[in-house]
């Protein structure tokens, strides 16, 4: 027959179990937040590359001289939209190309720029600042139509 020790029982005391609970949920708070700024981050850029490949096919659509007309970028709260025309309040509304935006991500700039068709001049200069609650990005069209970002 087995004999009992008197004693200590082994096992952990609650104490012990809420350190270790404590420290796991000190990880994983860590680890959320880390992903969570890295996935805004990710929306952002995500964002800004989408926008800069909607300037080039407007800017390549005014280049190629598509049905003689200029080809412009407008920027809407809920959307991009290619237009073509002189301006978006003036344009042919059978070639609008429709790009959702994120809504999470601010957009500030130009309304509007149009490029002139064959040298794809644009009309309007300036500075797209692109934001959201982490980090903010800004992106150039120069008088050439060049796109710095």
């Amino acid at each position: 027959m087995k004999s009992f020790k008197k004693g200590r029982n082994k096992g952990f005391t609650l104490i012990e179990v809420m350190i270790v609970f404590a420290i796991i949920a000190l990880i994983a708070l860590i680890g959320i937040s880390l992903g969570i700024d890295n996935y805004r981050y990710y929306l952002l850029t995500t964002e800004i590359k989408n926008f800069i490949s909607i300037m080039r096919s407007a800017k390549w659509a005014a280049l190629s001289n598509n049905y003689k007309q200029s080809y412009g970028l407008s920027l809407q709260l809920d959307k991009f939209v290619i237009f073509q025309g002189s301006t978006y309040a003036t344009r042919n509304t059978i070639f609008d190309e429709v790009y959702p935006r994120n809504q999470s991500i601010n957009v500030t700039g130009p309304s509007e720029v149009v490029f002139s068709p064959l040298s794809a001049t644009p009309n309007a200069t300036g500075t797209f600042v692109f934001s959201n609650s982490i980090v903010s990005r800004m992106i150039t069209i120069n008088s050439h139509g060049a796109i710095f970002w």
